[in-house]
């Protein structure tokens, strides 16, 4: 479910970043956090360096404008003649994109781990209570705790494997195919945004 959610949300940022492209536009600082999820619709924010490319005749801009050096392509970051376009936005798309696959599997295995240890540690009061109970009324109840180096070791496998699980989905979804396919050197390598949100649409 959280990769279905993911690639949602990667669909609905393609969308956002389609719409300015063909209104003329680049943004050219595209990451995670410049893509706001609303109730109704996801918007793109820190415009101030977007621009038009209307009317140049390679479709990329002079200059490096305002980026984000994690996320910006080669073309964008280059010292002696920096450029930018929609295929620049494309490769920051992908660069973002490959971030929300690392945070989500990440942030859904820390949960995976406190979960299964906040429920191991449930399951020992429960069996102390339990215990004392089939002794008589009255019986001191004595924990029966997992020790500290067994409940880390278990929180880590069970995070472990919840951030497996969340790859392994988003392989299946073809999420980081998608992000490397955008992230490619040659910005003529790259797909449009048209023809990711036609792949997205369809996965």
């Amino acid at each position: 479910m959280l990769a279905e959610e993911l690639r949602a949300k990667v669909s609905d940022f393609g969308e956002a970043i389609e719409a300015l492209h063909n209104s003329g536009w680049v943004h050219g600082d595209l990451k995670p956090e410049n893509a706001v999820v609303l109730p109704d619709r996801l918007v793109l924010i820190d415009v101030a360096g977007a621009a038009s490319v209307r009317g140049t005749t390679d479709g990329f801009l002079p200059g490096s404008g305002a980026y984000t050096p994690c996320y910006a392509p080669p073309e964008q970051c280059d010292e002696d003649a920096p450029r930018r376009g929609r295929p620049s936005d494309v490769f920051s798309f992908g660069a973002s994109v490959q971030t929300m696959l690392e945070d989500a599997a990440a942030s859904f295995g820390w949960a995976t781990g406190e979960l299964w240890r906040e429920d191991q540690e449930e399951r020992c009061e429960m069996a102390a209570r339990q215990q004392a109970w089939q002794q008589g009324a009255g019986a001191a109840v004595s924990m029966q705790h997992l020790s500290p180096r067994a409940l880390r070791s278990g929180a880590r496998k069970a995070a472990w494997r919840a951030r497996k699980a969340v790859e392994a989905a988003a392989e299946r979804l073809g999420l980081p195919a998608l992000a490397a396919a955008c992230m490619a050197p040659n910005p003529a390598a790259r797909p449009t945004m048209g023809q990711l949100r036609a792949w997205l649409c369809g996965c």
